[in-house]
């Protein structure tokens, strides 16, 4: 009986030891599978599972849950310290406009901003009775549309220009149009590139290989106001060619367009 208490003293002081490493999966393993069910040194694991072990999880969770609050605190705190800088900038901006002749920015209903005397215009035409990235649209001469206004899907993404007008309509090619052509920037204030339509939304370029840019880089139309034109979608490099072809593809979807805006040769 003696070496039988012995025994489970020494096993009891050895699990205690190890439980000292941090992570250790002894006393699980000790409370449910190593020692046999109903001896006294079951019961001691069983203890140390319920006493230690658990505990421990539920305190290590709950530091993850702690940690996980702070951070989406600091994002909610760094977003509303950037909303607050919002009416400065726009005051700054429109300060610069009209300092430059240019007429400040309304606000439709969907949070969009445009130059005063930008367009809304229903798309009521498009493929099946057009060609491909050509739509007809519900505005024309009589609302001021001239040929080559500049057509937006929404205020930051350019997607076409106006190419024939009639007093109440005018059609529009997009500038994935097959064969067509544009100048665009890479990034902000990248170099200047030209894109040519291929069709279906996409457009290529074929650069040489010292030109840097990446996949996901942005296409803008340049500008004032530079807006998006493109999404740089895949990139493909021949390890003997000194060119590389780019292609991209414009974020909006010809069938998903439903209204646009037509921004006036003004602006």
């Amino acid at each position: 009986m003696q070496a039988r208490n012995k025994l489970g003293l020494l096993l009891l002081v050895g699990a205690v030891l190890l439980m000292a490493t941090p992570g250790s999966p002894v006393p699980i393993l000790l409370g449910r599978v190593l020692i046999r069910p109903g001896s006294v040194v079951a019961s001691v694991g069983e203890a140390i599972e319920r006493t230690v072990t658990r505990p421990f999880v539920a305190f290590r969770n709950k530091n993850a849950l702690l940690n996980e609050n702070e951070k989406l605190r600091a994002e909610i705190n760094a977003m509303k310290n950037e909303m607050l800088l919002f009416p400065i900038i726009k005051e700054e901006r429109d300060s610069l406009l009209a300092l430059l002749g240019r007429s400040s920015l309304y606000a439709t209903s969907s949070g969009n901003f445009f130059p005063q005397g930008t367009l809304a215009s229903d798309v009521i035409d498009r493929a099946g009775s057009l060609p491909y990235d050509t739509i007809n649209i519900d505005i024309g001469s009589s609302s001021g549309v001239t040929v080559g206004d500049v057509v937006l899907g929404d205020s930051s993404v350019a997607i076409g220009k106006v190419v024939a007008v009639w007093p109440a309509q005018s059609r529009v090619a997009l500038y994935s149009l097959a064969g067509s052509s544009l100048d665009v920037m890479i990034g902000v204030d990248g170099p200047m590139v030209t894109v040519v339509g291929r069709g279906f939304g996409n457009l290529e370029s074929k650069l040489p290989r010292d030109i840097e840019i990446e996949t996901g880089d942005v296409l803008y139309l340049p500008g004032l106001e530079p807006r998006v034109v493109a999404v740089v979608g895949d990139i493909e490099r021949a390890p003997a060619d000194a060119f590389q072809l780019v292609i991209s593809r414009s974020p909006h979807s010809l069938q998903e367009l439903r209204t646009v805006f037509v921004l006036p040769s003004a602006h």
